[in-house]
């Protein structure tokens, strides 16, 4: 997978989906699924989306992450289910996942699901105010909220704490 071999994706797939792997391995193949391979997943989109439905929160962490990174906003009615999920890690990395899909607003109450887990977001960004990736987010969350200056100052703080971040 780490050399962008196509071929490593069906088995990404069977194991993300394989019950009898450890957690951690089947949570792993989901990330790498999105990490390694990003938009040219979409063959995993189905899988991924069978994920979210997972028992553990880290399944569905780790394919709400992939899909995000896929950016297949096919997913979106999918990824909002979890908007009401009671682990707030992942009401805040589906919400994380909708800001990267560019998604602003949702209706009725899955959107109002929507605003409050937005809250939680940017709440959990700010309380890591050194880790310039949270500035990022929070400068792209900013961004998509028609906010330019508070996101140009967000991505000031992400270069000064880290020059090299990938742009």
């Amino acid at each position: 997978a780490r050399s962008g071999d196509a071929s490593a994706l069906p088995l990404l797939v069977r194991a993300m989906e394989d019950p009898n792997l450890r957690l951690t391995l089947r949570a792993s193949a989901a990330a790498a699924i999105g990490k390694e391979f990003g938009p040219r997943a979409a063959a995993a989109v189905p899988a991924l989306v069978r994920l979210l439905s997972a028992d553990h929160p880290l399944l569905q962490i780790a394919a709400a992450e992939a899909l995000s990174a896929i950016r297949d906003r096919g997913a979106v009615g999918s990824l909002a289910r979890l908007l009401s999920a009671p682990a707030r890690v992942v009401r805040v990395t589906a919400v994380g996942a909708l800001i990267n899909l560019r998604i602003v607003r949702l209706e009725g109450d899955v959107g109002t699901l929507f605003e409050k887990a937005k809250q939680e977001y940017v709440v959990a960004l700010e309380n890591w105010p050194n880790v310039p990736e949270f500035r990022v987010n929070l400068g792209n969350y900013h961004l998509l909220h028609s906010r330019s200056d508070a996101a140009a100052a967000e991505y000031q703080v992400a270069l000064q704490l880290n020059p090299e971040i990938p742009e």
